[in-house]
């Protein structure tokens, strides 16, 4: 039928097995650094929202004219309300870290004035650089 030749159009087996290589340790160079930076994120993001809890716990003792208390205890942050002549102790917000397991540590707002501590330090330090969290300025 034909003269003996075959011209195929494609690529033979040995090309897509090199593609597949330098896919395969691309992906193993970079997939680690994508891992690291996500769970630096997370940590950066628990950070933040602990500390602006902290700062807007001061906001809310000024403007409500009342004494709160921020409570960090193993992986627990705590704010609670404390009473005055009309209120009840209040729990205002609980929140669990999935990162830090924390000193225990009572600080005191009143009226808008931060008595107390100003950085909670960790029970089991997340890193040897990380050791405490700074709440306020």
């Amino acid at each position: 039928m034909g003269n003996g030749k075959y011209h195929s159009s494609g690529f033979t087996l040995i090309e897509l097995m090199i593609v597949m290589l330098l896919l395969g340790v691309t992906t193993s160079l970079v997939a680690p650094d994508l891992y690291n930076n996500l769970q630096r994120s997370k940590l950066n993001t628990e950070k933040l929202k602990i500390r602006l809890l902290a700062e807007l716990s001061v906001e809310h003792s000024f403007f409500s004219a009342s004494e709160l208390q921020i409570s960090f205890e193993e992986r627990t942050m705590s704010i609670h309300q404390l009473p005055n002549e009309s209120k009840k102790n209040k729990l205002l917000k609980k929140i669990s870290s999935s990162y830090f397991d924390f000193e225990k540590t009572v600080i005191t707002v009143s009226h808008g004035k931060w008595l107390g501590e100003k950085v909670v330090k960790f029970s089991q330090p997340f890193s040897e650089e990380i050791d405490s969290l700074r709440l306020i300025d």
